[in-house]
């Protein structure tokens, strides 16, 4: 849930406030990262994100917004994998990226 007091908020002017693409591309990481590590194989290890590629962003992310995400197509070679992200408002999709991390001993 996006609030109107988020921090990032704080320097928009002129009562327009819309999540930055950089928030949004953190969102993604953290939550991609947090999936990976729910999985029984992944228990106990670390998971490093790597980088954000092909990120597009659709439609902006307002206070009062509900965000969901959704990940795809997962691949893992060897410690290092990759997936898509869509983070959707209300069933349409707001932004979209890949997502590369590593996943490794503690």
């Amino acid at each position: 849930n996006v609030t109107a007091d988020e921090a990032f908020f704080a320097g928009c002017r002129g009562g327009y406030a819309a999540v930055p693409e950089s928030v949004m591309c953190e969102i993604a990481a953290q939550s991609g990262c947090s999936s990976v590590l729910s999985k029984p194989e992944n228990q106990g290890k670390l998971a490093y994100f790597m980088s954000t590629t092909e990120a597009e962003s659709l439609a902006p992310v307002l206070p009062g917004d509900r965000l969901k995400i959704k990940f795809s197509n997962l691949e893992f070679k060897s410690s290092f994998g990759k997936c898509g992200g869509v983070l959707s408002v209300d069933g349409r999709d707001v932004f979209r990226c890949s997502l590369m991390f590593a996943v490794v001993d503690a």
